[in-house]
C-alpha cells in the first residue's frame, strides 16, 4: 500500500504526541516541537558543504496584529515588525487574528495564518530548511532559483520543486495537511516519498 496517493487523495498518519503545554506562546498554548523531532527527509548527499558558509538574511515584509520573534541565539522573544531580519535559528510566531509575510530572497516567499510557529533551521544561499511547529504556512515559489527549499513538519517533509503555492498545515491533533495549489512537490515521511501536484490542487494528509 502506498503511503501517499496522487493528486487528490488522502491519507491519515499519527503525528508524535505534542509537547507540553508552554506559557505565553501565542499559538494554543503548545510549544511547537524541537528540531530534533523533525524529519530530516530531502536531504540527499548532494548538498555543497562550501555553500553552508553563505548564510542567508530572511526579513519580515507584512506584520499584522501580534507577531512575536523568538531568537535563536538567546531565546528572546522580541516584538515583531516590518523589515525585522530574520536569521537561522529563529522563530516566527503568530498571535489570534496575526498575519506575517516573510521574504527570504527574490523568489522564494513564506506566509503565516493565526497561532502559527515556523523555525527557519537553515537560511543558506541556496537551500532554506522550515520546521513548522503549529499553524498554517502558505509557501510560495515565485520565480526560478538554485534554492533547495524543505518545509518540515513533526510527521512529514515538504520540499517544493517548482514555482508554485503549497499550503501546509499542522492540526492542534497533530495531523499534517498538504494542499498543493499550483506547482509540484515531494513529500516525505518515514514511509517514504510520493509526489504532490497542482493544477487541480493535490491534497495530501499526514
Amino acid at each position: 500500500q502506498q503511503p501517499y496517493p496522487a493528486s487528490g487523495g488522502d491519507v491519515n498518519a499519527p503525528a508524535p504526541p505534542p509537547e507540553d503545554p508552554g506559557q505565553g506562546s501565542g499559538y494554543g498554548g503548545q510549544q511547537p516541537p524541537q528540531a530534533g523531532q523533525f524529519p530530516q527527509a530531502g536531504q540527499d548527499g548532494g548538498f555543497d558543504p562550501a555553500a553552508a558558509q553563505q548564510h542567508a538574511v530572511a526579513r519580515l515584509s507584512v506584520v499584522e496584529g501580534e507577531v512575536n520573534v523568538k531568537r535563536g541565539d538567546n531565546g528572546e522573544l522580541v516584538a515583531a515588525a516590518a523589515n525585522t531580519p530574520i536569521v537561522a535559528g529563529d522563530q516566527v510566531q503568530t498571535g489570534p487574528s496575526a498575519r506575517a509575510e516573510i521574504e527570504l530572497d527574490y523568489a522564494n516567499i513564506v506566509r503565516l495564518a493565526p497561532n502559527s510557529a515556523l523555525t527557519f533551521a537553515t537560511l543558506q544561499s541556496t537551500r532554506f530548511q522550515l520546521q513548522l511547529g503549529a499553524g498554517t504556512a502558505i509557501y510560495r515559489v515565485i520565480r526560478s532559483s538554485p534554492v533547495t527549499a524543505e518545509i518540515d513538519t513533526p510527521s512529514v517533509g515538504v520540499r517544493p520543486t517548482t514555482q508554485g503555492v503549497y499550503r501546509i498545515s499542522v492540526t492542534p491533533d497533530g495531523v499534517t495537511q498538504i494542499a498543493v495549489r499550483l506547482g509540484n512537490a515531494e513529500v516525505s515521511s518515514p514511509r517514504g516519498t510520493r509526489r504532490c501536484r497542482g493544477s487541480p490542487p493535490g491534497r495530501a494528509r499526514a
